[in-house]
């Protein structure tokens, strides 16, 4: 599996990444220490109430395999993780998946802020 890098962004792409996929809220699942599920590497967390760097993944996007994954329902990825952390994030350059509808992959991704556990709008998410 290819290695998460953080890319330096800068102007226009800025400008184009920061555009979000129809105004939808996309969620990032990871492990307690902010690292992915599945992969290696870590990412760019938010801050001091900033949002993370942009994470953008330079090579084929591939369900499953390659690229960044983000979900609108984190339910379904957070009840068979025990120990995980939620993230609404900022994603584009969408690929979703044709046979499981819960599964979309994305070019980059840039971590908003963090969803505490058993805050209200956590309950919400995970009641969907």
């Amino acid at each position: 599996m290819a290695e998460i890098r953080l890319a330096k962004v800068k102007g226009n792409e800025r400008r184009r990444l920061a555009t979000r996929h129809y105004g939808a809220k996309w969620y990032k699942v990871t492990t307690r220490g902010g690292l992915p599920l599945y992969g290696v590497g870590g990412y760019s967390l938010p801050k001091g109430g900033k949002p993370g760097s942009w994470h953008v993944w330079r090579w084929s996007l591939i369900m499953c395999q390659s690229g960044y994954h983000v979900t609108q329902k984190p339910h379904n990825w957070v009840q068979f993780h025990r120990g995980t952390r939620l993230f609404l994030v900022d994603a584009t350059g969408f690929k979703r998946s044709e046979k499981d509808p819960r599964k979309t992959v994305c070019r980059a991704i840039r971590f908003r802020r963090g969803i505490k556990r058993n805050s209200k709008e956590w309950h919400q998410l995970m009641r969907r």
